[in-house]
């Protein structure tokens, strides 16, 4: 038979046993709870880490190119260096120690730099660091390689003009394939800061393709508007057997 005994001790049971796992829950919530606290702290530091070291790093950058600007290069590149210090995948600083190694005529060390970035895949610099590393590896003297950086820099319409300026310049003086090099001088848009150049390139490719009609009328526009007509000028005129 069932006793009265056996009766509370089920009951004991019963009403034991909802009050353990609500105690269970609680500290469960309270884990959980603490947990959130913990997480959201490291969060904020790692945020507010990461905050104040790009602000040093852009405040450093901006020193850095105020000295670049006033030709104190050997401040910049320690400045440069301190903001990359700070944060080392800072693009605009890594950006201004390739430009100040360009200076230099460091090449190679420029190089690598802007390869840096365009490895970044960062789209808002990368038209500008393909330019520039373009421009470098013409200075290193591989111009060949350099064709790809300023086909990829052309398709930005602020870096287009100077992109097929350098193209030409060198499909002209590189492979001379005088014509290709018109096609590329032919896409600038009226640029008065090229004009003059772009002048005196024309007239020479196509005195070498052996059309003195076009060489003549570019040199003579060129001797139009020159201030300081530089020393091919004279050699393309004196070819043509003077200008008039």
């Amino acid at each position: 038979p069932y006793t009265y005994n056996q009766a509370r001790a089920t009951q004991g049971t019963y009403y034991q046993q909802p009050r353990e796992v609500k105690h269970t829950k609680l500290e469960t919530h309270f884990t959980k709870f603490a947990l959130g606290l913990i997480f959201v702290g490291v969060f904020g530091f790692l945020f507010l880490d990461y905050f104040f070291k790009h602000n040093e790093a852009k405040r450093l950058t901006q020193e850095a190119k105020e000295f670049y600007e006033s030709t104190e290069l050997k401040l910049a590149l320690m400045k440069s260096d301190q903001a990359l210090m700070a944060v080392n995948d800072y693009i605009p600083a890594q950006m201004l120690k390739a430009d100040i190694f360009t200076v230099q005529k460091k090449f190679k060390k420029a190089i690598d730099f802007y390869t840096k970035i365009i490895e970044s895949g960062d789209e808002d610099f990368l038209p500008l660091s393909h330019f520039k590393r373009g421009i470098a590896k013409v200075q290193n003297e591989d111009s060949e390689s350099a064709i790809k950086d300023f086909e990829f820099s052309q398709n930005k319409e602020s870096l287009a003009d100077t992109s097929h300026l350098y193209l030409g310049i060198i499909y002209c003086y590189h492979y001379q394939d005088y014509q290709k090099a018109i096609d590329y001088y032919s896409k600038i848009k009226k640029n008065a800061d090229l004009e003059e150049q772009l002048l005196v390139e024309k007239s020479l490719c196509y005195l070498k393709l052996g059309n003195v009609i076009e060489s003549k009328k570019m040199i003579q526009q060129y001797f139009s508007i020159a201030q300081n007509p530089n020393s091919l000028s004279f050699e393309i005129a004196n070819a043509l057997g003077g200008v008039q």
